[in-house]
Protein backbone atom coordinates (compact mmCIF):
# COMPACT_ATOMS: atom_id res chain seq x y z
CA UNK A 1 0.00 0.00 0.00
CA UNK A 2 1.56 3.31 -1.09
CA UNK A 3 0.39 6.84 -0.34
CA UNK A 4 1.87 9.83 -2.23
CA UNK A 5 1.10 13.00 -0.27
CA UNK A 6 3.18 15.01 -2.77
CA UNK A 7 4.76 14.28 -6.17
CA UNK A 8 8.28 13.74 -4.79
CA UNK A 9 7.44 11.68 -1.71
CA UNK A 10 5.69 8.49 -0.70
CA UNK A 11 4.77 6.59 2.44
CA UNK A 12 4.20 2.85 2.23
CA UNK A 13 3.17 -0.16 4.25
CA UNK A 14 3.93 -3.73 3.24
CA UNK A 15 3.16 -7.25 4.41
CA UNK A 16 4.95 -10.12 2.70
CA UNK A 17 5.38 -13.85 3.10
CA UNK A 18 7.98 -16.17 1.63
CA UNK A 19 9.08 -19.79 1.78
CA UNK A 20 12.57 -21.21 1.56
CA UNK A 21 12.49 -24.88 0.51
CA UNK A 22 15.28 -27.30 1.37
CA UNK A 23 18.08 -27.10 -1.20
CA UNK A 24 17.32 -23.54 -2.35
CA UNK A 25 20.92 -22.53 -1.60
CA UNK A 26 22.45 -25.69 -3.12
CA UNK A 27 23.68 -23.87 -6.23
CA UNK A 28 26.05 -21.66 -4.25
CA UNK A 29 27.45 -24.55 -2.23
CA UNK A 30 26.07 -23.41 1.12
CA UNK A 31 23.47 -26.15 1.30
CA UNK A 32 23.21 -29.64 -0.09
CA UNK A 33 20.09 -31.77 -0.29
CA UNK A 34 21.06 -34.45 2.22
CA UNK A 35 18.84 -37.35 3.20
CA UNK A 36 18.85 -35.99 6.77
CA UNK A 37 16.64 -33.04 5.85
CA UNK A 38 15.38 -33.43 2.31
CA UNK A 39 11.82 -34.22 3.50
CA UNK A 40 11.44 -31.19 5.77
CA UNK A 41 8.86 -28.47 5.20
CA UNK A 42 10.04 -25.15 3.74
CA UNK A 43 11.18 -22.49 6.17
CA UNK A 44 8.58 -19.70 6.19
CA UNK A 45 9.01 -15.99 6.77
CA UNK A 46 6.66 -13.07 7.26
CA UNK A 47 7.72 -9.41 7.00
CA UNK A 48 5.88 -6.25 8.06
CA UNK A 49 7.32 -2.91 6.94
CA UNK A 50 6.42 0.80 7.06
CA UNK A 51 8.61 3.30 5.26
CA UNK A 52 8.96 6.49 3.32
CA UNK A 53 10.86 7.62 0.21
CA UNK A 54 11.60 11.19 -0.88
CA UNK A 55 13.26 12.69 -3.96
CA UNK A 56 14.71 16.14 -3.20
CA UNK A 57 16.89 18.81 -4.85
CA UNK A 58 15.50 18.23 -8.36
CA UNK A 59 15.84 14.46 -7.87
CA UNK A 60 19.55 14.73 -7.08
CA UNK A 61 18.97 13.36 -3.56
CA UNK A 62 16.91 10.33 -2.57
CA UNK A 63 16.16 9.67 1.12
CA UNK A 64 14.52 6.52 2.46
CA UNK A 65 13.59 5.27 5.91
CA UNK A 66 11.92 2.04 6.97
CA UNK A 67 10.99 0.20 10.13
CA UNK A 68 10.27 -3.52 9.87
CA UNK A 69 9.87 -6.90 11.51
CA UNK A 70 10.71 -10.25 9.94
CA UNK A 71 9.54 -13.43 11.64
CA UNK A 72 10.75 -16.86 10.54
CA UNK A 73 9.03 -20.16 11.31
CA UNK A 74 9.89 -23.79 10.53
CA UNK A 75 13.59 -23.06 10.80
CA UNK A 76 15.65 -26.18 10.14
CA UNK A 77 17.22 -27.37 13.39
CA UNK A 78 19.99 -29.96 13.60
CA UNK A 79 19.21 -32.44 16.38
CA UNK A 80 22.32 -34.58 15.87
CA UNK A 81 24.88 -35.37 13.17
CA UNK A 82 22.26 -36.97 10.90
CA UNK A 83 18.89 -35.67 12.11
CA UNK A 84 17.14 -32.40 11.34
CA UNK A 85 13.64 -31.15 12.12
CA UNK A 86 11.45 -28.11 11.54
CA UNK A 87 10.79 -26.21 14.72
CA UNK A 88 12.80 -23.08 15.24
CA UNK A 89 11.50 -19.52 15.28
CA UNK A 90 13.42 -16.26 15.01
CA UNK A 91 12.66 -12.58 14.54
CA UNK A 92 14.42 -9.41 13.49
CA UNK A 93 13.14 -5.91 14.29
CA UNK A 94 14.93 -3.26 12.29
CA UNK A 95 15.35 0.28 11.08
CA UNK A 96 17.03 1.20 7.80
CA UNK A 97 18.04 4.68 6.62
CA UNK A 98 19.61 5.48 3.23
CA UNK A 99 20.66 8.54 1.29
CA UNK A 100 21.66 8.44 -2.37
CA UNK A 101 22.70 11.52 -4.24
CA UNK A 102 24.55 13.21 -7.05
CA UNK A 103 27.12 15.67 -5.75
CA UNK A 104 27.93 16.60 -9.36
CA UNK A 105 26.87 15.14 -12.71
CA UNK A 106 29.78 12.69 -12.47
CA UNK A 107 30.07 12.11 -8.71
CA UNK A 108 27.54 9.90 -6.87
CA UNK A 109 27.39 8.93 -3.21
CA UNK A 110 25.34 6.43 -1.23
CA UNK A 111 25.17 6.17 2.57
CA UNK A 112 23.19 3.75 4.67
CA UNK A 113 22.62 2.71 8.26
CA UNK A 114 20.71 -0.21 9.72
CA UNK A 115 19.84 -1.32 13.23
CA UNK A 116 18.83 -4.97 13.54
CA UNK A 117 17.55 -6.36 16.84
CA UNK A 118 17.58 -10.10 16.13
CA UNK A 119 16.50 -12.87 18.45
CA UNK A 120 16.35 -16.65 18.35
CA UNK A 121 12.84 -16.92 19.81
CA UNK A 122 12.68 -20.73 19.76
CA UNK A 123 15.86 -22.55 18.74
CA UNK A 124 14.33 -25.96 19.37
CA UNK A 125 15.94 -28.59 21.58
CA UNK A 126 19.65 -28.68 22.39
CA UNK A 127 21.29 -31.95 21.30
CA UNK A 128 24.77 -33.31 21.93
CA UNK A 129 26.94 -35.45 19.63
CA UNK A 130 25.45 -38.64 21.08
CA UNK A 131 21.96 -37.55 20.01
CA UNK A 132 20.70 -36.80 23.52
CA UNK A 133 18.37 -33.79 23.42
CA UNK A 134 17.08 -31.50 26.16
CA UNK A 135 14.47 -28.75 25.85
CA UNK A 136 16.84 -26.15 27.35
CA UNK A 137 18.80 -24.55 24.52
CA UNK A 138 21.49 -21.93 25.24
CA UNK A 139 20.60 -20.16 21.96
CA UNK A 140 17.13 -19.14 23.20
CA UNK A 141 16.87 -15.35 23.33
CA UNK A 142 20.29 -14.84 21.72
CA UNK A 143 21.26 -12.69 18.74
CA UNK A 144 21.12 -14.50 15.38
CA UNK A 145 24.45 -15.62 13.90
CA UNK A 146 25.98 -13.25 11.31
CA UNK A 147 23.53 -10.43 12.10
CA UNK A 148 25.14 -7.25 13.49
CA UNK A 149 23.06 -4.88 15.62
CA UNK A 150 24.45 -1.77 13.91
CA UNK A 151 25.94 -1.45 10.45
CA UNK A 152 26.71 1.44 8.15
CA UNK A 153 27.99 1.88 4.60
CA UNK A 154 29.36 4.74 2.58
CA UNK A 155 30.05 4.32 -1.15
CA UNK A 156 31.03 6.79 -3.82
CA UNK A 157 31.67 6.61 -7.56
CA UNK A 158 33.13 9.07 -10.02
CA UNK A 159 32.72 8.88 -13.79
CA UNK A 160 36.22 9.63 -15.12
CA UNK A 161 35.25 8.97 -18.77
CA UNK A 162 31.89 8.06 -20.31
CA UNK A 163 33.09 4.42 -20.41
CA UNK A 164 35.08 4.41 -17.14
CA UNK A 165 33.85 4.92 -13.57
CA UNK A 166 35.86 4.41 -10.37
CA UNK A 167 34.44 3.85 -6.94
CA UNK A 168 35.26 3.08 -3.34
CA UNK A 169 33.41 2.39 -0.15
CA UNK A 170 33.56 1.43 3.49
CA UNK A 171 31.44 -0.85 5.61
CA UNK A 172 31.36 -0.85 9.40
CA UNK A 173 29.43 -3.11 11.73
CA UNK A 174 29.12 -4.33 15.30
CA UNK A 175 30.44 -7.74 16.22
CA UNK A 176 28.63 -10.72 14.77
CA UNK A 177 28.38 -14.18 16.26
CA UNK A 178 29.39 -17.34 14.43
CA UNK A 179 27.04 -19.61 16.36
CA UNK A 180 23.49 -19.53 17.71
CA UNK A 181 24.61 -19.61 21.38
CA UNK A 182 26.67 -16.39 20.83
CA UNK A 183 29.90 -18.00 22.09
CA UNK A 184 32.00 -17.61 18.90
Amino acid sequence: LTFKPVENGSIYASVATSANPVGIDGGDGSESIAQAYMDLKPEEARTFEIGTKWNLLDERLNLTAAIFRTEKQNTRIQLDAGTYTNGGESKVDGIELTATGKITDKWDITAGYSYLDSEMVDPGPSCNRQGVCTPDNPAKGKQLPNVPKNSATLWTTYQVLPQFTVGAGVLGMDKVYGDAANTK
